[in-house]
């Protein structure tokens, strides 16, 4: 069980610089370069956070495998809006206009 751990661990860490590539990437209509330079910037700038928000994943991520994989169902969904809502406050994007 510590050797699945640690690979998870690994494996977020070295994951944590490249959270915001699909986002840069999808919404911001950026190229795959610039996707990556600015999900770079982004980690850079806010390394304690994006830290704690791993921590924080990783636990939620072992219960949701702790329960048979059946937590992952509720745990994916939870991280892919906690990466998005980071995304939107780390780069300052608001609601579109019109709204």
């Amino acid at each position: 069980m510590g050797v699945i751990v640690a690979i998870y661990v690994a494996g977020m860490a070295a994951s944590l610089p490249l959270t915001f590539v699909p986002f840069a990437a999808l919404f911001d209509g950026e190229d795959l370069r610039s996707a990556f330079a600015a999900s770079a910037r982004g980690f850079a700038r806010n390394v304690p956070a994006l830290a704690l928000y791993a921590g924080i994943s990783l636990v939620l991520l072992l219960i949701g495998l702790a329960t048979m994989g059946v937590g992952l169902v509720l745990v994916l969904p939870w991280i892919a809006a906690a990466s998005y809502a980071a995304w939107k406050d780390i780069f300052g994007l608001s609601e579109p206009a019109g709204r």
